[in-house]
């Protein structure tokens, strides 16, 4: 699976510190945090997208999605813990 195996493309997710479903779909990475209380659009790319879903064509724009993902989570938690 483009130089990564499923237990570490699992364990990247579990580090970005979200609750997400992830599965190859074809051939993209299905990821889904509708589980998730975080509803944004991660990315500009043209790609099967909604606030709760992204489709990434590869390891690398995975990597890409739920680091911004990571990010907005995050933030979510810093204003949850200031208020």
């Amino acid at each position: 699976m483009n130089g990564i195996n499923e237990s570490e493309l699992t364990s990247m997710f579990t580090l970005a510190g979200i609750a997400i479903l992830k599965s190859w779909r074809k051939r993209v990475i299905s990821i889904n945090w509708e589980a998730t209380t975080i509803r944004t659009i991660v990315t500009d790319d043209e790609v099967t997208k909604g606030e709760d879903h992204v489709h990434a064509y590869g390891t690398l724009k995975a990597v890409e999605y739920l680091t911004t993902l990571n990010a907005m989570a995050t933030a979510v938690a810093t204003t949850e813990e200031t208020t």
